[in-house]
């Protein structure tokens, strides 16, 4: 993992402070650490012992990377980043360093700028996976940077969206839809296509898909039971955990299975206080050049396989919410689609839609729409499906959040 993470920051056309971190913290062991294994992984690093110390460093230098400590005297980690975003230092991604772990502590630093958290203490393995995601991200911002048109619009809705923002709630819901794939994996073989509407300013609903090799695609649909900031606080950290490379997804450079990661998954966010949080998902890959796949469906709803003939299946037998049961096991379900053929995911939200009857739209009232739209474009199918559902409703607003993921695997393949 650590060459190829070395391989990423030494990629051609990328300017050189995209290599550049800046790490802050007064302990000047903990300092030399860190600065010595990211120097290791071929980054230039530059250290500072105080907030004071940093800013002047981003007067004279560019930062791909600002990873600081939360605690600090005279200057705190939050203080540091809220005074480096209002001075617009190239708009680094700013980790905060934390042993904290309080809805409140987590909002104020959402509040703040910060991009990504790491908690005390933390070993190498997380802390590279949190780095691969941020030279991920300012790699976007420079690609963004060199159009300018779209970057003056992208600034402008930023903008406005700031301007519309109300605290904690607005914050967390820019966040975390940030995360969301934008919908261009580019690839002949598959077409994927993703639709989120959470029923208030914020939610728990989420989609990601990704690829794993030159074959596989990774996808998931995830709904984390609750609704408000703890439960968008919670898909945050899910959507920084359930990422491509060693760790959930891999092992010693091989795919874990779909089972294997719902496992990996339910120990690691396991809640043994009274009041668990806990999350439904379907996880799979797919082969792209031959269609086959497997998914786990882990508490969620059955996925559906829509043939080209207008006959639908439904996969999965259930399954266990993740985090909730110690020990839970779950299964591995196979499947294949053929050219033109569908598979489509969704939260429980779409199903359980009421009329003004309070009659619920149901499974086989999804399959049928779904159907009813196999003619066209995946994108159009998806959107399509949910605008039925909701005129279906009439005047009752859906009282949770929607999520849609369809993949598609094309009849003719360039």
């Amino acid at each position: 993992m650590q060459n190829a993470i070395k391989q990423e920051i030494q990629q051609d056309n990328v300017p050189d402070y995209i290599k550049r971190v800046l790490v802050v913290d007064d302990s000047q062991p903990e300092k030399f650490r860190l600065t010595a294994m990211l120097k290791k992984l071929g980054y230039e690093v530059i250290g500072a012992s105080n907030g004071k110390e940093a800013l002047e460093l981003l007067h004279k230098n560019q930062f791909s990377v600002v990873l600081s400590d939360w605690v600090m005297p005279e200057m705190t980690g939050i203080e540091l980043c809220r005074q480096v975003r209002e001075k617009e230092f190239n708009n680094p991604y700013f980790i905060l360093v934390t042993g904290r772990d309080t809805t409140a502590d987590l909002v104020a630093g959402m509040e703040s700028g910060a991009d990504d958290f790491i908690a005390k203490p933390f070993n190498g393995e997380e802390l590279l996976v949190r780095l691969k995601a941020g030279q991920r991200t300012i790699e976007m911002r420079h690609k963004l940077e060199s159009q300018s048109v779209e970057l003056t619009k992208h600034i402008e809705r930023q903008e406005k969206l700031a301007e519309q923002s109300k605290k904690d709630l607005q914050m967390a819901s820019e966040i975390l839809t940030d995360h969301l794939p934008e919908n261009s994996l580019n690839q002949p073989d598959l077409n994927i296509f993703g639709f989120l509407k959470s029923a208030s300013d914020i939610g728990g609903d989420f989609y990601n898909y990704f690829k794993l090799d030159d074959n596989h695609v990774g996808f998931y649909a995830l709904d984390v039971v609750g609704h408000g900031v703890p439960a968008a606080l919670f898909a945050f950290m899910l959507a920084r955990t359930i990422v491509p490379g060693e760790g959930v997804l891999m092992h010693n450079n091989r795919i874990t299975r779909p089972s294997e990661v719902a496992r990996s998954l339910n120990d690691r966010f396991l809640n043994k206080s009274s009041t668990p949080q806990y999350f439904t998902m379907t996880y799979g890959v797919i082969n792209m050049k031959t269609g086959k796949g497997q998914l786990c469906q882990a508490g969620s709803p059955y996925a559906i396989v829509a043939n080209t003939d207008g006959t639908s299946s439904r996969l999965g037998d259930g399954g266990y919410p993740i985090g909730l049961i110690p020990g839970a096991d779950y299964e591995d379900i196979s499947f294949e689609l053929s050219p033109g053929s569908r598979l489509l995911l969704y939260s429980d939200g779409l199903i359980e839609a009421e009329n003004q009857n309070h009659k619920q739209f149901g499974f086989e009232g999804l399959v049928k729409v779904f159907n009813l739209n196999k003619d066209r474009s995946l994108n159009t199918a998806v959107q399509m499906s949910y605008d039925i559902i909701k005129r279906w409703c009439g005047k009752n607003d859906m009282a949770d959040d929607i999520s849609m993921l369809a993949l598609e695997v094309p009849v003719n393949k360039n």
